[in-house]
């Protein structure tokens, strides 16, 4: 990838990561130490970056819940995106194939328990994990959620806590 302390013409980052994205990310940091052009392999990097990190789906329409977890995600590099109805979830799953959709089950406007179920009839959407937080008392909403094929139902206490380790398993890729 150097020739001479310079970076070869031909370096593509998607060229590198099609075998293993974590590679790419390493291969490209080394360029960026040892290159007499860092401005060009930082734009390497950023590319390998965007390579790393998935993409998750957050449907929740609490304030407070939507704004902790924005912070949370932007403080951890994750890349969220927010749907405002459940068809955008839907239309937003088809497009992002994200790597993780956030559910709010207390939530009356997202309907979530009807579009996770929407989700997982769907063949093209139907792999994408679902993570869903409720309130710990609501039984009938947690055995809803699990009979429509939720991947995981948490109590939003739980969800509060473990947000940050959520959001950077699922958001970024693993060596």
């Amino acid at each position: 990838y150097l020739m001479n302390g310079n970076l070869h013409e031909g370096l593509d980052a998607h060229e590198i990561a099609k075998d293993s994205p974590v590679r790419a990310f390493f291969v490209i940091f080394a360029i960026i130490v040892m290159s007499r052009q860092p401005f060009r392999a930082f734009h390497h990097l950023s590319r390998a970056r965007s390579i790393l990190t998935l993409m998750i789906l957050v449907a929740v329409d609490d304030f407070l819940f939507r704004s902790k977890i924005r912070t949370t995600g932007k403080n951890a590099g994750v890349d969220l995106s927010f749907p405002s109805t459940p068809d955008d979830v839907l239309e937003q799953a088809r497009t992002l194939k994200p790597s993780l959709a956030i559910f709010d089950l207390n939530s009356a406007k997202m309907e979530p328990i009807e579009t996770i179920g929407r989700m997982k009839q769907d063949p093209e959407l139907g792999s994408i994990r679902t993570l869903g937080f409720v309130s710990h008392v609501d039984a009938a909403r947690i055995q809803a959620a699990r009979a429509v094929g939720t991947d995981e139902v948490m109590a939003r206490s739980a969800f509060a806590t473990q947000l940050a380790d959520i959001l950077l398993s699922h958001g970024t890729t693993q060596p």
